[in-house]
């Protein structure tokens, strides 16, 4: 769960929804499925997910230093920011598509409040 030149081919598409003044809210639609694509790739740009345990660690100074300013901020929030919107897969037995959509969970909606307050703070 690495990204190496003589890895498996791994696409992952992104869009920037909302910058923050730190953090910035994304939509990700995967053209391969490999295992821990988003979080491998969002650390790869230096971009890791919010709650990431495993590959969101900071590795510069600048970014230990963001980590911990936002630490107290989002303490509540204990997984990571990840959630599909939309699900599209092939039914195992009927072979009919199937598309799932589920809405947006409170956590994540608190999160952006808290975000966006924060981006409304350092205007002023």
């Amino acid at each position: 769960m690495i990204i190496h030149k003589t890895g498996k081919k791994s696409i992952t598409h992104y869009k920037i929804i909302k910058s923050f003044h730190n953090h910035t809210y994304i939509n990700i639609q995967l053209e391969t499925g490999r295992t821990h694509q988003i979080r491998v790739h969002m650390k790869y740009i230096k971009h890791p997910i919010v709650g990431d345990k495993k590959y969101g660690k900071p590795t510069s100074k600048k970014d230990k230093q963001i980590k911990k300013k936002y630490a107290k901020i989002l303490s509540f929030f204990t997984r990571q920011a990840l959630h599909a919107k939309t699900l599209i897969f092939k039914h195992p037995i009927t072979l009919n598509k199937m598309k799932l959509h589920a809405p947006l969970p409170n956590d994540m909606i608190k999160l952006l409040k808290i975000l966006k307050k924060e981006q409304n703070n350092k205007k002023q």
